[in-house]
């Protein structure tokens, strides 16, 4: 690598890690709020449910500011959206499913997902937004887990 390549890379990962730095310390701070309320209520599966996704997000504010995502492999970066994901998704499970309100929370996670240009992050968001959203509410409708909402 030149050093006009390399020069271009240390730019763009510049220009990465500072885009991306507020959503990973909000990431932490918008999950420590519904851990918080979920805890006040005594709501045991739920606070074990975001306390995990609360510890997840803080290793992965940790790991981002260690290394390089981008850098390391562009696509290290969907494993935080996949555990979004996943756990938004068993959020509005066991708040109403379908009928939740944290349906809303998809909407968010796809639009910062769809500011990575370098990886196609915002179509991975989407596809598995509607897949799981899609398995959720087929088990429901048919029966194979119950309807929760806490």
């Amino acid at each position: 690598m030149n050093s006009s390549q390399q020069e271009q890379s240390t730019e763009l990962d510049s220009e990465s890690k500072t885009r991306f730095h507020w959503i990973n310390i909000l990431r932490p701070l918008l999950t420590a709020v519904p851990t918080g309320i979920a805890f006040y209520y005594d709501s045991t599966l739920l606070t074990v449910l975001l306390s995990f996704f609360l510890l997840l997000s803080v290793l992965w504010l940790w790991m981002s500011q260690r290394l390089s995502v981008e850098r390391e492999s562009g696509w290290l970066s969907v494993l935080p959206t996949s555990v979004d994901v996943v756990f938004i998704t068993a959020f509005i499970y066991y708040t109403g499913g379908a009928e939740s309100v944290a349906v809303l929370a998809y909407i968010y996670v796809t639009a910062l997902c769809a500011m990575n240009t370098r990886v196609n992050q915002g179509l991975f968001a989407a596809s598995m937004i509607a897949l799981l959203f899609a398995l959720m509410a087929v088990a429901v409708q048919l029966n194979w887990i119950p309807l929760v909402n806490i």
